[in-house]
């Protein structure tokens, strides 16, 4: 395809894939990248589904489909799954194949299960940044590796941890979405364990203000943090959503939220009023709501000339 064909208004697209390595500009024409653009294609060109589709199916007939990744959160080996009024035990699931296998559970249960998950940030393409404060905001498309590591199960009523079950290997998944990129000062933590914790803390907390900035769902944002202060939001719908756009737009008054929040809670030092969420890939572990105040508190009241160091990554990720 010659470049000098196009429309104007493509001409911006060819920009963003040619970033995203989705396709080659070379003098006047453009050349498919052939494993990126499969993946872009698998990911994006779903006009009925926000990702692909897994097949559920119980004695060899399929009884429903789950999209990812929401498959992998809720259909993983092990899992208890509701499906039309009818509870289910997980006891296979093909990502090869987008199959999940699922055998009925007679009677009552009281019990529930929950994923134990890391998430990993494999690539970012920016396509916009802009400062706040100390901070440099990049918003561009993000490559996700989720790992599915194992599960726990919990009291149906009073959510006490009943037992935690550890996968051989995990089950692991990549995707493309859009997302936010930053990374937060240390205020003067020394403690490696606080400072891990108020880093995740302060992520929980900014997907929870952020829903009522930009209309969210619950499940539109997720969130990956790292021991060294970097802090990525994503949409979980592969592909995005907007809602992280609108984050990017608006993260003055999502900081102004959330420190508010962090503030007025009453806990000890994490709750579910503050920091804790449902979706968390760790149960909850590592939080710090002090931290997380201290953290944003800093940054906040820094000036532009705190500039906050640009290095990769580092660390165990947890969401």
């Amino acid at each position: 395809m010659k470049l000098n064909r196009l429309p104007p208004e493509l001409r911006d697209v060819v920009d963003d894939l040619s970033i995203m390595d989705v396709i080659k500009v070379v003098g006047d024409s453009i050349y498919p990248n052939w494993d990126r653009a499969r993946s872009f294609i698998e990911m994006h060109g779903s006009l009925r589904s926000a990702g692909p589709q897994v097949r559920i199916y119980e004695d060899g007939r399929e009884i429903g489909r789950r999209e990812m990744p929401l498959a992998l959160y809720d259909l993983y080996p092990g899992a208890i799954y509701y499906h039309a009024g009818r509870t289910y035990l997980s006891l296979r699931l093909d990502l090869e194949s987008m199959r999940a296998e699922v055998k009925r559970v007679a009677g009552e249960i009281s019990f529930y299960t929950k994923p134990l998950y890391t998430i990993d940030v494999a690539a970012i393409y920016p396509l916009e940044d802009r400062r706040l404060g100390p901070l440099r905001l990049v918003y561009g498309d993000i490559k996700l590796i989720v790992r599915v590591e194992g599960y726990v199960v919990k009291e149906e009523y009073s959510g006490t941890l009943l037992s935690e079950v550890t996968y051989e290997e995990p089950i692991k998944w990549e995707y493309w979405t859009r997302g936010i990129a930053t990374r937060y000062p240390n205020p003067g933590i020394n403690d490696n364990t606080l400072l891990l914790s108020s880093y995740h803390a302060l992520e929980h907390v900014i997907i929870a203000a952020s829903k009522p900035v930009v209309g969210a769902s619950d499940t539109d944002l997720g969130g990956v943090s790292y021991p060294s202060g970097h802090i990525v939001i994503y949409d979980s719908t592969p592909g995005g959503n907007g809602a992280s756009k609108l984050a990017f737009e608006r993260m003055e008054k999502i900081h102004d939220i959330a420190e508010n929040i962090l503030l007025k809670c009453d806990c000890e030092d994490g709750c579910p009023k503050c920091v804790f969420s449902p979706y968390c890939g760790v149960n909850n572990k590592f939080l710090s709501r002090k931290g997380a105040y201290r953290v944003l508190r800093h940054t906040m009241e820094a000036s532009e000339r705190l500039v906050v160091k640009e290095e990769a990554p580092v660390g165990k990720p947890l969401a």
